[in-house]
């Protein structure tokens, strides 16, 4: 198994999270969550550049409009425009809510699926999972989760996978692709409790591959959950992402999140997005399929 890396952003993230591909321009995004920042790489021409967003992006999905991201902000879900500053609230929690967004990923038919976690006290309370629909409604799909990460589908989208960082676990659900819902929830892996699930996506091999926090390495899960570990540079890894133009690149977001002067100086490459040759494929994630009018 192919896993080399080829290439360092060196941006030095605080809380680097939710790493995507765009097929259409060749460009990777990802957020640093903490700085409020969007970051997008072009990479033919090794371009980066970084948006300034008014509130912490936890999730976001690009959608058919180049300048306009949903966006899903620590207190509520919008259509951002990035040139303009404009946001569209879809959704907001109540004021005082200690729950933030999380991870977000669309399924194949362009819906974005997007977790919570709660940011204060019991990190393992009970939190969410919603669904926002194409026609820009938000529906909470599920309540039994802590920190909500990890969100993959299967190739032929008949599986669904969430993990919970707080448990450590992993779990699976078959899904409807017509219908957008999930049912049969199942444990599909158990980690060791000093490492965390975090962002995962699937190849088209049908191996899950996740980010985890924690544990200085990425894995790949078979269908049956047998791991494959492969070191990385830095002890929190939080996304993972195929990509580039054969869909064989594997982008892997990284948080400097309340490390040590030791554990930094240990890694200086933390907080950087890694870019790994891997001789396996993903197919691309599709934009957010909602439709809207430019504001």
């Amino acid at each position: 198994m192919m896993f080399e890396l080829i290439d360092t952003i060196d941006v030095k993230n605080y809380l680097g999270e939710g790493v995507t591909w765009d097929d259409q321009t060749q460009t990777v995004w990802w957020t640093d969550i903490e700085e409020k920042q969007l970051f997008c790489y072009q990479l033919s021409h090794r371009q980066l550049c970084a948006f300034d967003t008014p509130y912490r992006v936890c999730g976001f999905a690009l959608t058919q409009q180049a300048d306009v991201v949903l966006a899903a902000f620590d207190r509520g879900i919008a259509l951002y425009h990035l040139i303009s500053g404009n946001t569209e609230w879809l959704f907001q929690f109540p004021e005082g809510a200690t729950v933030r967004f999380n991870e977000g990923r669309t399924d194949a038919k362009g819906r974005f699926w997007v977790g919570t976690m709660n940011e204060f006290g019991d990190k393992t309370a009970s939190s969410g999972l919603y669904r926002v629909d194409t026609d820009l409604t938000v529906t909470k799909i599920e309540a039994n989760v802590g920190i909500c990460n990890g969100l993959a589908w299967n190739a032929d989208a008949t599986r669904f996978y969430m993990a919970d960082s707080g448990q450590q676990v992993i779990y699976q659900y078959r899904f409807d692709i017509d219908s957008g819902e999930i049912a049969d929830k199942a444990i599909f892996k158990q980690l060791p409790a000093n490492t965390s699930p975090d962002g995962a996506m699937m190849d088209d091999t049908g191996h899950l591959w996740s980010a985890l926090w924690g544990g200085s390495c990425v894995a790949r899960f078979s269908p049956e959950g047998e791991p494959q570990y492969f070191a990385v540079p830095v002890e929190q890894p939080t996304c993972v992402a195929f990509g580039g133009e054969h869909h064989n690149l594997l982008f892997v977001t990284s948080a400097c999140y309340q490390l040590s002067d030791d554990a930094l100086q240990a890694a200086p490459k933390t907080g950087s997005l890694f870019i790994y040759q891997t001789d396996v494929t993903s197919a691309p994630r599709p934009r957010f399929a909602g439709e809207f009018h430019h504001g």
